[in-house]
């Protein structure tokens, strides 16, 4: 199986600790954030866009870091959303027409044998707003309690990705920007738990 090479690393971010973990696969070197027991590797693109196209997905990880700022795909804050759920800082996204991102959230030891069940958790929000990463919907105490592994999935929402089609612009390119964060799963998602 492909190895798992751990980094002596530590950050300070906001006076508390966190661990860096690096994940060695197939697709290349993947941060992660170790804290509270649980792997947090954040904003993982797995398919790039320019505006009204198909998504491509992506032979290898672009970045090892891990990102100060959520990608996340335009659009507008709902008042009543954040009354629901409570309101989101704009300051910790970073808005992106391309928004092909994943975050994987697993706990940090398990059996060496053991394969966990993978969770796909695709945001709701109308196709119009929201993304993998709200703060609102963080995985981490689901995953301790279970011992499963949840996958966040961002694509893009409201006229970025689904504005009708014509003979020029496919139509329902959220939905394909799904379906190429599903294919990136079921390629690289074992790489990710040794």
């Amino acid at each position: 199986m492909l190895s798992l090479s751990e980094r002596a690393l530590q950050t300070t971010v906001k006076n508390q600790t966190i661990h860096l973990h690096t994940f060695d696969t197939p697709f290349g070197k993947i941060q992660a954030l170790k804290e509270n027991g649980v792997l947090k590797a954040a904003s993982i693109r797995y398919a790039r866009s320019e505006r009204f196209k198909m998504p491509v997905p992506l032979p290898y990880a672009e970045t090892e870091s891990v990102p100060d700022k959520t990608p996340v795909c335009p659009q507008n804050i709902s008042p009543l959303l954040e009354r629901l759920i409570g309101s989101t800082d704009p300051e910790k996204f970073e808005v992106n027409e391309s928004p092909q991102f994943l975050t994987v959230t697993r706990p940090e030891t398990f059996s060496e044998n053991e394969k966990l069940p993978v969770v796909v958790w695709i945001h709701g929000g109308s196709y119009e707003i929201g993304c993998g990463d709200l703060p609102t919907s963080d995985p981490a105490a689901w995953v301790k309690e279970q011992n499963i592994i949840v996958v966040s999935v961002s694509y893009r929402l409201g006229l970025f990705g689904f504005l009708g089609g014509d003979e020029r612009r496919p139509a329902n390119l959220g939905l394909f920007d799904i379906i190429e964060a599903l294919k990136w799963i079921r390629n690289y998602i074992t790489s990710l738990w040794r």
